[in-house]
């Protein structure tokens, strides 16, 4: 089984793949769909990062049995075009969730407390900030997460610890799920996002959220 590998993965799971004896892997830094329909041929696996997988790549793997994307978003794949082939796409469910929370927590407080500038300021002896400060507290300030799933939940029960007031737009999950971690549910997003002081959107890209927030 040869697995084409396209874009950076970690070594760790390069070494996971190369100790099956009964897998080959090929890899590469090309991106455009010109350079990858000339590599995907004699592909029985695709294993991606980044990369758009198009229809015209996966007509050009008569053997393509799976694709794989590290990460959780799948709209750089064409999943109809692997559906009529009855061709199945996996995920990395979860594995970043932790990590892209923290960073969501990490860009609102960075917002809220202004650091690059007072860094800035203050490298350069410039101390006149704390006369006229223009960070400010978090706490009770009105967040709408939009989108309650692995990453969403995190978010917000970071974002409680805060002592932030967490609202969430996510109608394909049940109200108990919000309100068990001590979220408020929006019903009518247009509605609540004028009273937001932070919006987060964690939902997946397809054609229902395009330009959910334009």
């Amino acid at each position: 089984m040869k697995v084409l590998v396209i874009g950076h993965i970690h070594q760790d799971g390069i070494n996971l793949l190369r100790a099956r004896s009964d897998v080959t892997i090929e890899t590469t830094e090309a991106h455009n769909e010109s350079d990858l329909v000339k590599l995907v041929p004699d592909a029985d696996a695709i294993l991606v990062r980044s990369a758009l997988i198009t229809s015209a790549i996966i007509e050009a793997a008569p053997l393509l049995k799976v694709v794989s994307r590290h990460g959780v978003g799948f709209n750089s794949v064409d999943v109809e075009a692997l559906t009529a082939r009855r061709i199945p796409l996996t995920i990395a469910v979860g594995g970043n969730a932790v990590s892209v929370a923290e960073h969501t927590l990490y860009l609102i407080l960075a917002l809220a407390k202004q650091g690059q500038c007072y860094d800035t300021a203050a490298r350069q002896g410039d101390f006149s900030f704390r006369n006229a400060p223009i960070a400010r507290e978090i706490e009770t300030s009105e967040l709408l997460v939009i989108g309650f799933g692995r990453i969403g939940s995190q978010v917000a029960r970071r974002a409680l610890a805060f002592g932030m007031t967490v609202h969430v737009y996510d109608p394909y999950v049940p109200d108990s799920v919000v309100q068990d971690q001590g979220a408020h549910i929006v019903r009518n997003l247009h509605e609540a996002l004028p009273q937001m002081d932070v919006v987060s959107v964690h939902c997946p890209l397809n054609e229902e959220t395009n330009n959910l927030i334009s």
